[in-house]
């Protein structure tokens, strides 16, 4: 049996499913006296800094601020635009790719973004997923993340819930340069490796880096 992987955002989606979500909610049912605070030029510098200092997200800040009082189902109920939206953009040629081989592959997505959209995305398709999840109590978001994977989607296979010996062959679909410590990691666990890069980054840095790990790779379109 063959095992594929999807990393989701540029991949699967032409969009960033973090970002797509939370500025959706932002902008449909944040009160208005509050939006002025995301379209102004200067306020983003100020944001950025705050990030960057002390890793203070203000989206999320605000997301929370006036969404934690929602149930989880409520907020998805909220989402049912967004989630139609995000339908629209999942890339033809990878919705063909999943259709045909997920009757005699395994199919897994792996995202680092948070899980909601990614949850609507296995609903569609009926596929094992991982994501960054978002923390739950008592029903709702504390929009706080229980299990970010940025940079380190390898922890899931870590985790030993996958074999990946005895798959004939992994396929890894990625358009991601954060992905390169779980190729790495893929290949050390099953030479028959392909990746499949969906160019959005910078080309040559994808050659030289399969060209040292000695990797077979080709580019989408």
């Amino acid at each position: 049996m063959k095992l594929i992987i999807f990393d989701v955002c540029n991949t699967i989606v032409n969009t960033n499913s973090t970002f797509s979500y939370v500025n959706f909610l932002i902008k449909k049912w944040i009160k208005p006296e509050y939006k002025i605070l995301f379209h102004n030029r200067f306020l983003w510098y100020f944001y950025a800094i705050l990030y960057l200092l002390f890793k203070f997200d203000s989206k999320i800040f605000l997301v929370k601020k006036y969404f934690k009082w929602l149930k989880v189902n409520e907020i998805k109920f909220l989402s049912k635009e967004y989630f139609k939206r995000y339908e629209s953009k999942i890339f033809p040629n990878i919705l063909k790719i999943i259709n045909k081989e997920k009757s005699t592959s395994k199919i897994i997505l792996l995202s680092s973004s948070i899980n909601p959209p990614i949850d609507f995305l296995k609903q569609k398709f009926w596929i094992e997923w991982f994501s960054s999840r978002l923390e739950e109590k008592n029903w709702k978001y504390t929009w706080k993340v229980s299990q970010p994977l940025w940079w380190k989607k390898e922890i899931i296979f870590e985790k030993k819930l996958f074999n990946l010996n005895k798959y004939q062959q992994i396929n890894f679909y990625t358009d991601n340069h954060d992905d390169t410590n779980l190729i790495k990691y893929l290949y050390r666990q099953n030479k028959n490796l392909k990746i499949y890069i969906r160019l959005y980054w910078n080309k040559k840095y994808w050659d030289k880096f399969f060209t040292i790990n000695k990797i077979n790779y080709e580019f989408m379109d």
